[in-house]
């Protein structure tokens, strides 16, 4: 076992890319957003998707993302800490395939 399928058994995160949520794309924001910019994100992407109004499945899985990246990416904390996977996972991620593993 190698230190990132460790790392994503002992803290319950995804060992692939289909799982993982691109928050900042999600809220069409830069990786260097401020807190401010990530409610900016937010309250213009939802102007689109008026979850109150579109009552469909999709509008509110997409909307729940939406919360959910707002949530992390608001708040500095929470924001150093999914940088910090993301650099884990990215780094993981080319590991495995410069070595060949699956």
């Amino acid at each position: 076992m190698n230190i990132f399928e460790w790392y994503c058994e002992n803290f319950d995160v995804p060992k692939d890319m289909s799982d993982f949520k691109d928050y900042y794309t999600i809220l069409g924001v830069k990786e260097t957003c401020s807190p401010e910019e990530a409610n900016q994100g937010f309250k213009r992407k939802t102007l689109h998707l008026r979850p109150d109004i579109n009552l469909d499945e999709a509008t509110r899985n997409a909307f729940e993302d939406l919360k959910e990246a707002r949530e992390v990416l608001s708040d500095p904390v929470k924001n150093l800490q999914y940088k910090s996977f993301c650099n884990t996972f990215y780094t993981g991620q080319l590991i495995k395939l410069s070595f060949g593993n699956k």
